[in-house]
């Protein structure tokens, strides 16, 4: 009767956790949806880089200040980042109300050189040339998905293998 009731409890705390971690991703996917359409410097990111993976950091923290982030891969071998502190106006149910630039945007771009596996999943990465890109820089990545601004010869450097797993 006991080992009944212990798997009883241990699976309705188990569906709890589940549901209010499901509902933290669904928080946070809505917060990143929001700020994408909310602000223009996100939007215009999503539109030249729709399959770049993004994310909101500190959702759910209440001493760091949040931050929207989005990666996307350019020649194989570069990622192009971009981040944008936000400030969060949460309605009663911990959802997203409003979004707004909290803190200076950042944008770079990273020079992979190497990507290699290590174990439970994990990376190795070898990082080469970072460069902070001028704002005609990026509005040339963003309008061209080019590099040929900032680095004539990005283009023509050898992609790497595995590099699909270094965004976040």
């Amino acid at each position: 009767m006991n080992v009944k009731l212990c798997f009883i409890v241990l699976a309705f705390a188990l569906a709890g956790c589940g549901g209010s971690l499901m509902n933290e991703t669904a928080s946070q996917k809505k917060a990143v949806e929001l700020t994408e359409i909310t602000l223009p410097e996100a939007e215009k990111f999503v539109t030249a880089f729709p399959e770049a993976k993004r994310s909101i950091s500190h959702f759910k923290s209440s001493g760091s200040i949040p931050c929207w982030t989005a990666q996307a891969i350019l020649h194989n071998r570069f990622l192009v980042t971009i981040q944008i502190p936000v400030k969060i106006d949460k309605n009663t149910d911990g959802t997203a109300k409003s979004i707004s630039i909290d803190g200076e945007v950042t944008r770079v771009v990273n020079e992979v050189v190497s990507v290699g596996k290590l174990g439970g999943g994990r990376l190795s990465i070898a990082y080469g040339q970072q460069v902070k890109p001028t704002e005609a820089q990026w509005e040339e990545i963003l309008s061209r998905r080019e590099l040929t601004g900032m680095l004539p010869d990005a283009s023509s450097r050898p992609g790497v293998p595995g590099i699909d797993g270094t965004r976040q």
